[in-house]
């Protein structure tokens, strides 16, 4: 992991082996991010994904094997419970350009991964909604 910070900006690039979440969780904490804006591209392998059930209030998830071109990634930091908190959907594509998405539990780099945040000074708080069965 490598990241260059510029005012309110950072670009962050994951390496071959880099987990996603886990990556920009120990950067956010690291540099003591409490609400953030994320979008990002590269290529991704052992993903899983999910959609949220509301019925059931849970995820619904599938794991992906193989690799993957990672298209569009998007989301936030927040704080849940005072911890950070990271929220990102993923759109990738395989190597038939059949596109898959949701909201990203797991994802590894394979080649990079170039992520652009962008940090607020304030701080979010997620608070749990019991009609939906999420921290919103």
């Amino acid at each position: 992991m490598e990241y260059k910070i510029e005012n309110n900006y950072i670009f962050l690039r994951l390496e071959n082996g880099d987990e996603i979440m886990e990556s920009i969780k120990l950067l956010s904490d690291k540099e003591n991010i409490y609400y953030a804006q994320i979008m990002g591209i590269g290529a991704v392998s052992d993903v899983e994904i999910g959609l949220f059930d509301i019925q059931n209030k849970g995820y619904k998830k599938t794991k992906l094997k193989g690799e993957y071109e990672l298209t569009s990634l998007m989301g936030n930091v927040s704080l849940k419970d005072n911890d950070t908190f990271v929220h990102i959907h993923v759109n990738i594509s395989d190597e038939e350009y059949k596109v898959f998405g949701g909201h990203l539990f797991n994802a590894r780099i394979t080649a990079t991964g170039e992520f652009f945040i962008t940090v607020f000074k304030s701080k979010l708080h997620r608070k749990y909604d019991e009609n939906i069965g999420l921290h919103l």
